[in-house]
């Protein structure tokens, strides 16, 4: 029995949550077996929904990825969080600049962006490439708090989400759940609407980028939204999903910045134009990748009904 139970472990993984050993007769017969399942599959689906719905720390689909695919997220998310860091320290500490415009900061930036792309001193495409760095980075300094408006909660997003999607955290922190999920919303909604400020009214990249932060921008909030939705009403699957979807918004912004090395390294692109195809690139295979994990994670059986059972008139 215990490798019947480890088999069914490993092949019906997000289909069975219990399991229940009875006791029948030796000659029971195959039809009988067969109508015993259907009965107790038909009696577990009526009272499962109802013990789902009553609880909100459950639910039906579970989000489980790979260990190479948990890696990859989990990678993502250390990029944003440094990422939000480094802007946070540069909107805070007010560096100096040398003769060339760039803070120390700023300076070792273009150098590993110039080194990883293979572009020389001297280029036109270094030229390109410390002339928008410089342009780019101008803008964030004359914002400075919205600037970190829009990373503090965008790093915080990266940093605790992650969390929300254990199993384990969620069962016997159910308190911590509940309340992270709350300041997840709170950062949505603060992160969101200053990268809309950005996008719309100070694009880099023109009209291509407002159209980029409005389309990812809008699913972002929807998802946030659609959740928070779903989970007052106890609706436990339909929350987790669009909290996927939110997250893999959020994960796109760092995914864009892995890209941005492929196309610095791998094209000639002037910066605003290997920017543009990146923040694309990034958010839009971030959001493909989240659907099929969500896609994958939903539940493709159909229950038994039990079959009619012939009662003995009195």
């Amino acid at each position: 029995m215990c490798a019947r139970l480890r088999q069914h472990r490993r092949t019906k993984r997000g289909q069975w949550t219990h399991f229940s050993v009875l006791e029948v007769w030796k000659k029971i017969r195959e039809d009988e077996v067969r109508e015993l399942e259907g009965v107790l599959a038909e009696t577990a689906a009526d009272g499962a929904s109802r013990k789902w719905l009553a609880d909100p720390t459950l639910g039906r689909m579970s989000i489980r990825v790979t260990t190479p695919v948990r890696v990859v997220i989990i990678a993502l998310c250390l990029v944003g969080v440094l990422a939000a860091v480094q802007r946070t320290v540069i909107a805070v500490l007010h560096q100096p600049r040398d003769a060339s415009g760039f803070t120390a900061i700023e300076r070792v930036v273009v150098e590993v962006m110039a080194s990883v792309s293979g572009i020389d001193q001297g280029t036109p495409r270094y030229d390109d490439l410390t002339a928008g760095t410089l342009a780019f980075e101008k803008k964030y300094e004359a914002n400075r708090a919205l600037i970190l408006l829009h990373v503090l909660p965008g790093g915080l997003i990266l940093l605790l989400a992650p969390f929300q999607f254990s199993d384990r955290i969620r069962r016997r922190y159910v308190a911590y759940h509940r309340w992270t999920g709350r300041v997840l919303l709170v950062a949505v909604a603060i992160s969101g609407i200053s990268a809309f400020i950005f996008g719309l009214f100070m694009p880099f990249g023109g009209w291509r980028e407002s159209a980029a932060v409005m389309l990812f921008g809008t699913l972002f909030f929807y998802a946030g939204a659609r959740a928070w939705v779903a989970i007052r009403r106890r609706d436990v699957t339909t929350h987790r999903e669009w909290m996927t979807r939110m997250f893999e918004v959020a994960v796109g912004i760092a995914t864009t910045r892995v890209i941005s090395i492929g196309v610095g390294a791998l094209t000639t692109l002037s910066l605003r134009e290997a920017f543009l195809v990146s923040l694309w690139a990034g958010f839009a295979s971030s959001v493909v990748a989240g659907e099929i994990i969500i896609r994958r994670a939903r539940p493709h059986h159909v229950p038994m009904r039990a079959p009619a059972v012939a009662r003995n008139p009195r």
